[in-house]
């Protein structure tokens, strides 16, 4: 999962606007459950490295698992656009019995369970060895915010799905047990 400014997937992007409207916003599944993604400018930076040291070989560039959480990706979305949001954090049954899709209607979360399981567990300790660094989250998110803020964002590429959770499925999940 590659983020950060420029992002033409629209996974980020799609988090920081449904937060910047504010109110309650469906957090998915477990605050603690472990991400992995990389921002682009860290891959960037270990191709560059990479070249000028002459390492070769295959690496898993993407951040160690835990380098952040669920909760982690989405509080920084709440403090870098300052919207106040509050996030209401649904279970992946609830989730799964209103339909709503892992991946694409909420970027970033996939289940703990099932055809994801160890999804978000990838080994990179030679990536990080070889010298790749990931910056903090909170970076990634508050550069990617005010990069929206100065630019049109990127066409929807057309080989890939739209993300967001639809206003149906947000509705009917948020207001369960109200």
């Amino acid at each position: 999962m590659i983020l950060g400014p420029h992002e033409d997937i629209g996974r980020l992007p799609w988090w920081l606007q449904r937060i910047a409207e504010g109110g309650r916003v469906v957090a998915p599944g477990a605050p603690t459950r472990s991400l992995q993604y990389v921002d682009a400018r860290d891959i960037a930076s270990f191709v560059l490295s990479g070249l000028a040291a002459e390492i070769s070989g295959t690496y898993d560039v993407i951040s160690a698992s835990g380098h952040t959480t669920t909760s982690g990706l989405l509080e920084a979305c709440v403090d870098a656009t300052g919207s106040g949001a509050e996030l209401v954090w649904i279970d992946e049954d609830r989730l799964a019995a209103a339909g709503a899709q892992p991946w694409t209607q909420l970027p970033c979360w996939v289940p703990q369970e099932g055809e994801f399981a160890g999804f978000l567990e990838a080994d990179t300790a030679k990536a990080a060895r070889a010298g790749l660094r990931c910056r903090p989250v909170e970076d990634t998110v508050r550069d990617t915010w005010e990069w929206m803020q100065r630019e049109t964002l990127p066409t929807q590429r057309e080989d890939r799905a739209v993300h967001g959770l639809p206003s149906e499925i947000e509705k009917e999940l948020l207001s369960a047990g109200q």
